[in-house]
């Protein structure tokens, strides 16, 4: 009996380890406590509260994963590089004009990711997700129009 609630708990600690993916599991330290963990509620923060998780959280988590995808674009990233020039006092706008424009339809979209597949889908699936995490706030969906989404930080493109 020992011997298979051992198994089992192996098992399942294995089968977090694959779920967590490589770049996870190659962390060089383990992460606190998950259930010691903050519930971020970024509705409800100052500006001063939301710098505070911008400095020690957001930011050297997008610094890690825009140099690691594309390191000589990348190789400086600083506020700036999503924030712009107002983000060294605070007087930035999000979403930032200075940042590519998308399309706001779907036909636009789908030509953009045809065009630009690699930085579309680290967008889609690595910058979107991780900044939805750290600021605890749900991903855009059309079911949740107000989760974070490319929008939150990109403008519309004007038409053609």
């Amino acid at each position: 009996m020992k011997r298979s609630l051992a198994l089992s708990s192996l098992a399942l600690l294995s089968l977090a380890f694959v779920c967590m993916g490589a770049a996870r599991a190659a962390d060089p330290a383990p992460a606190p406590n998950a259930g010691a963990a903050k519930k971020v509620d970024w509705e409800h923060m100052s500006f001063d509260q939301r710098k505070k998780l911008m400095k020690t959280s957001v930011y050297p988590e997008l610094k890690k994963a825009f140099q690691a995808a594309d390191p000589k674009r990348f190789k400086t990233f600083t506020c700036a590089t999503c924030h712009g020039a107002g983000a060294t006092d605070g007087k930035f706008k999000m979403a930032n004009p200075a940042l590519p424009k998308l399309p706001l339809d779907h036909a636009g979209m789908t030509a953009l990711e045809q065009k630009k597949p690699e930085i579309f889908k680290f967008m889609e699936t690595v910058v979107k997700p991780k900044v939805a995490e750290l600021i605890g706030v749900a991903e855009w969906a059309p079911q949740n129009p107000k989760g974070f989404g490319c929008y939150t930080c990109h403008t519309v493109e004007q038409a053609k």
